[in-house]
């Protein structure tokens, strides 16, 4: 029985000795590095339809030149990114926060978004204050 046990234990220090020679347990399907910190506007519910992406520092002033005026019904963020969306241009009116995603965007903004804002979550310095 002790020889059993003394097999079984020696089995298992190789078997780790192998992991660690082969580099570690396999990563695959796992992401190897951080997600990129942006945000997308969908056209559509469910992240649908039309998109544009911004980056943290990135803001429209007024989204009616480029076509997006009261347009925007899904917000997906990604990483470290928080949009910060407002009902009227130049960032004037209702807004809110969206830090994470899937987010609901509530009836009130759900294609009523004129301006947006993207900054990161963890207090990093962009390229505005907000």
């Amino acid at each position: 029985m002790h020889e059993e046990f003394v097999k079984g234990e020696l089995m298992k220090r190789v078997l780790i000795l192998i992991v660690l020679a082969l580099g570690g347990l396999s990563t695959r399907g796992f992401s190897q590095t951080p997600e990129p910190a942006r945000v997308c506007f969908y056209e559509h519910a469910h992240y649908t339809g039309g998109y544009f992406c911004l980056v943290p520092g990135q803001r429209v002033r007024n989204l009616v030149p480029h076509g997006w005026n009261n347009v925007i019904s899904s917000i997906l963020v990604q990483g470290d990114a928080v949009a910060k969306v407002y009902r009227n241009p130049d960032f004037l009116g209702r807004s809110i926060r969206i830090r994470a995603s899937p987010y609901a965007l509530s009836l009130q903004l759900n294609d009523a978004i004129s301006s947006v804002k993207v900054v990161r979550r963890s207090g990093r310095q962009s390229l505005y204050s907000d």
